[in-house]
Formats: C-alpha cells, structure tokens, sequence
C-alpha cells in the first residue's frame, strides 16, 4: 500500500483594499495633509462667516 501523499496549503495572504471612504479618511488625517487640510478648512469657516448676517458688520457703509 503507498504512503498517504501529503498536500501542503498556503494561505492566501492577498490583503484586502481599503474603501474609498477609510483611503479619503487616512489622506486627509496624515500629518503631511495638516496645513493644507486646516488652511481649507479655514476658508470655509471664513466664507461661511461672512456669508452670515454677521459678516454684515464688515461691510462698509455706502
């Protein structure tokens, strides 16, 4: 009778790819991203500001 043949298994090891939703995440956390990341958001606090019944009080009278 012949010995039993032994089948070796390698396992997969193909890692998975990341979501577009965790990748924009991981972008836009990274310390290389900070000051671009704080100076948008910073326009965008201003525009919101003055786009508001108080950014009114910058504007000249005339």
């Amino acid at each position: 009778m012949p010995a039993p043949k032994k089948v070796y298994v390698q396992r997969a090891s193909a890692i998975e790819p990341k979501s577009s939703v965790r990748s924009t995440f991981d972008t836009l956390t990274s310390p290389e991203n900070r000051a671009v990341v704080t100076s948008i958001a910073a326009f965008g606090a201003a525009v919101a500001f003055l786009s508001s019944p108080l950014g009114e009080a910058f504007l000249l009278p005339g």
